[in-house]
């Protein structure tokens, strides 16, 4: 739906505006992800690719248990090949200017997120 408005802008002139509404559609693939950190760089074709991955302890790759026929104890050992696992969630392929309006938009929601905690910091010292 557009709505042509008229403004009068700094100068004194009468400014058109239009308004357009824009809906969010999530797809079927959508999905909330958590994101301890990024990886990335750029495309041979000048895009720029970021894997958003999330880290956690490995999960072992084989184990062997050890059963004494005398006690019955049992002994466990565990093999993995890391300590840690980043397991790569998205790649999320953008081009430059998709890429500086992220950046200005995440700009946008760290100087809000810092003036939260110095909020709450200065209440509560």
């Amino acid at each position: 739906m557009t709505d042509n408005t008229e403004k009068t802008s700094e100068n004194g002139h009468a400014d058109e505006q239009t308004e357009i509404a824009i809906s969010y559609v999530k797809s079927n693939f959508f999905r909330v992800i958590h994101a301890d950190g990024a990886w990335g760089g750029v495309s041979p074709h000048g895009d720029i690719h970021i894997s958003f991955y999330s880290e956690r302890a490995a999960i072992p790759d084989a184990s062997k248990l050890t059963v004494s026929d005398k006690t019955g104890a049992i002994n466990e050992e565990h093999v993995a090949t890391s300590e840690i696992v980043r397991e790569v969630e998205s790649d999320v392929v953008v081009d430059l200017n998709t890429a500086i309006r992220i950046r200005a938009w995440l700009d946008d929601k760290i100087k809000g997120l810092q003036l939260l905690v110095k909020q709450a910091q200065e209440k509560n010292p």
